[in-house]
């Protein structure tokens, strides 16, 4: 129970940290804090997850760089921050030949997709700022889930599936916020932001295997659904 208390409290204090930023899971903008670790970890289970790591070296890639370059901000590599529709879209196809910084962008975005207030898919349901700090804070105070459950089939359908599982999420997180009177304070939304982690990491498999599979000169078995 002391553990429990002493993650809630610090949950606690990383919300009223973060209560006056932008931007979904927390980041330094530029700079890789330690303790923000969202995008770094959900960065490097994508690219080690067996349906992907063999891009690591066919591109000379490193796991711990591309996690690193996911754990800032997008816009200070190139130059803006993109969104979530441009994987859905495949434009992320046209960013340009694999690099640590190019993998890390698209996985910032894709983790950034999961966040449950705010952040679209989310955006088109509801933006409450201090929802969406919730939902950031207790996730930065606890460790970020396995990635299971990937996406199978076409490439649309993986997408069409990461979308109905996030604006579901974001509905139930929406409506336990709403009607959760002490939320206007403090509560802990870590069941909701548990499931944004892991739609946010199967979004970026998707992204990142197409994007591999598309750039590689042979067709290894794991990129013949697209």
């Amino acid at each position: 129970m002391k553990h429990v208390g002493l993650r809630i409290a610090l949950a606690a204090l990383l919300t009223l940290m973060l209560s006056s930023t932008a931007g979904a899971w927390g980041t330094g903008n530029c700079v890789n804090i330690t303790n923000l670790h969202i995008h770094y970890d959900t960065a490097y289970k994508v690219v080690t997850h067996p349906d992907i790591s063999w891009a690591l070296s066919y591109f000379n890639l490193n796991a711990h760089s591309i996690a690193s370059y996911a754990a800032t901000e997008p816009q200070c590599w190139v130059g803006r921050h993109p969104s979530w529709t441009e994987l859905r879209d495949q434009s992320h196809l046209n960013w340009g030949n694999p690099t640590n910084t190019l993998v890390g962008v698209i996985l910032h975005v894709a983790s950034d997709a999961g966040v449950g207030s705010c952040h679209c898919p989310a955006c088109e349901v509801w933006c409450k700022g201090h929802a969406e700090t919730l939902y950031e804070g207790t996730a930065e105070t606890r460790s970020t889930p396995a990635l299971t459950g990937v996406y199978t089939g076409s490439y649309s359908s993986r997408m069409t599936s990461f979308y109905n599982a996030q604006i579901a999420n974001t509905r139930s997180f929406k409506s336990w916020y709403e009607r959760t009177w002490y939320c206007r304070v403090y509560c802990d939304p870590w069941y909701w932001a548990n499931y944004g982690e892991q739609y946010g990491m199967r979004l970026g498999h998707a992204a990142v295997l197409k994007y591999f599979c598309t750039k590689a000169n042979w067709t290894p078995s794991q990129c013949v659904p697209f």
